[in-house]
């Protein structure tokens, strides 16, 4: 779990890194912020001839970084302005009163803001944990297009940020779907009642022409990951859901995905997972 960092170990994390990587980190991860402020703040009088440049938590209030009206700030947010380049330093206070920014304005910019430290905090934790891509993600990475700003933190070896990770597993997932999409009728064994499936990959696997152990198997590493970040026993419907993130394509049948079972009987067969059946009556996991 990502935690806010102290001014102190954020700039211990950040030592760990390459110049080149540092600029890249900050250029990706305030752009973003810089193109919310300029589409919510052009809006209001006031802020049509001021960009926002950086914001600074400085982790507590300092008596030497002072807002235009004097006031030792904590939270620092430099403007500069458009026409002649001159930055300006306010404090949160400022940034709406000054600029003329309605209060509710005010607070989510504020709060949008913040999350500029979230963000840099989630890729220097990662980084000294020594994430790595997830194995689905890395074995259709050459099969999708990516996004500039995955690209560059990418090219650096940094770590993507969790909203990074879901929109290359969207990706993958409906590159997936549209290679094998197909609609065949398939009969339950002893149910008697056809369902529609609509993807050829599954519809094989309930049908024995692929072997679903096999199958399964090549989200070995997926499931592994997913339980070893859980630490601690996971419902099989959690564990379906993120094999369907990570790109196992969605298929429901009867109320559950059409491989429900097949997963719980591949799971039953791991020897370094351990299952049991907890008082809702569903399967859970865990790794030994």
């Amino acid at each position: 779990m990502v935690k806010y960092l102290s001014k102190k170990d954020r700039a211990t994390l950040l030592k760990e890194l390459t110049k080149e990587q540092k600029k890249i980190l900050f250029t990706v991860i305030g752009k973003r912020h810089r193109s919310y402020f300029a589409d919510i703040l052009a809006k209001y009088k006031g802020t049509r001839d001021w960009t926002f440049y950086r914001y600074i938590d400085h982790g507590s209030v300092r008596k030497n970084i002072t807002c235009g009206c004097g006031r030792p700030l904590r939270h620092q947010y430099i403007l500069i302005n458009k026409k002649t380049r001159e930055k300006r330093t306010i404090g949160s206070t400022h940034l709406m009163e000054e600029l003329n920014i309605p209060e509710n304005i005010a607070k989510e910019v504020l709060q949008r803001f913040h999350n500029i430290n979230y963000d840099l905090d989630e890729v220097l934790q990662k980084y000294a944990d020594g994430w790595e891509l997830p194995p689905s993600i890395k074995r259709n990475l050459s099969s999708i297009t990516l996004p500039n700003d995955i690209q560059h933190l990418l090219t650096m070896d940094l770590p993507l940020l969790l909203r990074q990770v879901d929109v290359l597993y969207s990706k993958i997932s409906r590159l997936k779907n549209k290679k094998t999409k197909t609609t065949k009728m398939f009969t339950k064994a002893g149910s008697g009642d056809s369902v529609e499936i609509q993807n050829e990959d599954i519809y094989k696997v309930l049908t024995g022409k692929i072997d679903s152990f096999t199958y399964i198997d090549a989200f070995r590493e997926d499931i592994t990951q997913f339980l070893t970040n859980k630490r601690h026993y996971t419902p099989i419907y959690d564990i379906v859901n993120h094999l369907v993130k990570v790109g196992m394509p969605f298929q429901l049948m009867h109320g559950q995905h059409a491989l429900t079972k097949n997963i719980t009987d591949y799971l039953n067969t791991r020897k370094d997972i351990i299952g049991k059946i907890m008082d809702d009556g569903y399967e859970y996991y865990a790794l030994y």
